[in-house]
């Protein structure tokens, strides 16, 4: 979804990038109904090797499995200049703390409830509100 809208807001090349094919496969479905060109790639977000103006990401929150965010954060930090991303708010302190040490400061954060319905095994509800926070940091480089 982040790739087709930023898609459809004007950005240039864009490349939508998922571990796991099924969510590839769909991305690519969604975006011909969209008529927008993406670039689709099944890949692990460590694999990345190259810049981008803007990073948007949804990495997993760490709550399945504890920093499960990290490789999303290192390619951030490594590769974009200006990032976007969704995180949970419990995790605030160890959030900033990961994105100062990585020479990027935070400018922004937006706090909100995000409805997350019932989608994997171990939901128990049919929509649980999680408190997150939509970051927007910049990343020094040079």
């Amino acid at each position: 979804m982040l790739a087709i809208a930023a898609r459809l807001l004007g950005a240039g090349r864009v490349l939508g990038l998922d571990s796991d094919p099924t969510a590839i496969e769909t991305a690519r479905r969604n975006g011909e109904r969209a008529q927008v060109e993406v670039e689709w790639r099944l890949a692990d977000v460590r694999s990345v090797g190259e810049r981008f103006e803007t990073v948007f990401m949804n990495p997993p929150f760490g709550s399945q499995r504890r920093h499960a965010d990290r490789p999303f954060f290192d390619t951030a930090l490594a590769w974009g200049d200006v990032v976007y991303a969704f995180l949970n708010a419990r995790a605030e302190a160890y959030v900033r703390q990961r994105i100062e040490s990585g020479s990027a400061k935070v400018t922004d954060r937006l706090p909100y409830a995000f409805p997350i319905p019932h989608t994997f095994d171990f939901h128990r509800e049919e929509v649980r509100r999680i408190d997150v926070v939509l970051y927007r940091f910049e990343v020094a480089k040079g």
